[in-house]
């Protein structure tokens, strides 16, 4: 694998058209190629990068979360038991969720963390009295309460935790946290440091040359860029080609892909790290080597 600088995916896909090529100039060009009867790309430079996609789930917080699939839940049940929303609240103990939302119901102090725990607590109890209740009345079973029943029991393990007998907020944030009710694989992911998006990950495959795509693929916004590559195969495997170059992010680099290239004979180019790379102290970084502009040579 090289460690130049790659030229990765045209800046019109990168942004997500909107370009020059966005009337689909790029995608006539390439079927205007397989109509001619080019059954496979000899020598294919393929760029891999990724960027963000936006979740449509509404991203809330825990007591959000929490009322947002309780208030689900009491709707189903109204529906299934021909009954009001007001009677299920009332017969399940759930007088919370008669409100116009979970916090005025609350009606706390929210920067007051003490009030934020005893708050915590006070709806906590309710939904367990709505499940006892659930189970009681043998709703929980139903079809359409048990997605929403799943995501509350979901929501209560990854944000709560029992200290002393207690119900209270976790500290720190739970792996792979659900962020949204109504979208349950959307993630808070990163694209650097200091930005962050709530969704997914669109992983993008296109020939340098043509700038046809040729490959995508989703993953949760908090998953590895490699992750995506078993996808990115399947639909690359489609084609009769034989991948000459591929550009790649370095997040890129531990995929199956990238090893499939090397074994047969590819170049593999990504940027070098900027520096000595604390986490493999043994591989070379950007400063070991003397790069030379003009005759394009690196030493």
């Amino acid at each position: 694998m090289h460690g130049a600088a790659a030229p990765g995916l045209p800046p019109h896909l990168r942004r997500g058209g909107g370009g020059a090529d966005s009337d689909g100039s790029a995608l006539a060009d390439g079927a205007g190629l397989l109509g001619r009867g080019r059954t496979g790309f000899k020598d294919l430079r393929l760029a891999i990068d990724s960027r963000p996609f936006e979740g449509a789930g509404r991203v809330e917080d825990t007591f959000n979360l929490l009322g947002h699939a309780a208030r689900k839940i009491v709707t189903a049940a109204a529906k299934l038991t021909d009954s009001t929303r007001e009677e299920i609240c009332r017969k399940a103990g759930v007088p919370l969720l008669l409100s116009s939302s979970i916090k005025a119901g609350l009606d706390i102090n929210w920067n007051d963390p003490i009030q934020k725990d005893e708050a915590i607590e006070r709806l906590a109890g309710q939904l367990a009295r709505l499940n006892d209740w659930l189970d009681k009345k043998e709703l929980a079973i139903e079809e359409p309460l048990k997605p929403y029943i799943e995501a509350l029991s979901q929501v209560r393990k990854q944000d709560l935790e029992v200290e002393n007998g207690r119900v209270r907020l976790r500290r720190g944030v739970a792996e792979d946290r659900r962020v949204s009710i109504e979208d349950p694989d959307m993630r808070h992911g990163r694209k650097s440091k200091s930005k962050r998006f709530n969704g997914y990950k669109q992983h993008i495959a296109a020939d340098l040359d043509s700038t046809l795509i040729l490959a995508c693929a989703l993953t949760p916004a908090n998953r590895p860029e490699e992750e995506a590559t078993p996808a990115l195969q399947a639909d690359l495997e489609r084609w009769d080609l034989h991948i000459e170059s591929l550009s790649i992010d370095r997040a890129y680099v531990n995929s199956s892909l990238v090893q499939e290239v090397v074994e047969s004979g590819g170049t593999v180019l990504a940027k070098p790290w900027s520096g000595r790379n604390s986490r493999a102290p043994n591989l070379f970084g950007k400063r070991d080597f003397n790069i030379r502009a003009r005759p394009g040579r690196g030493v």
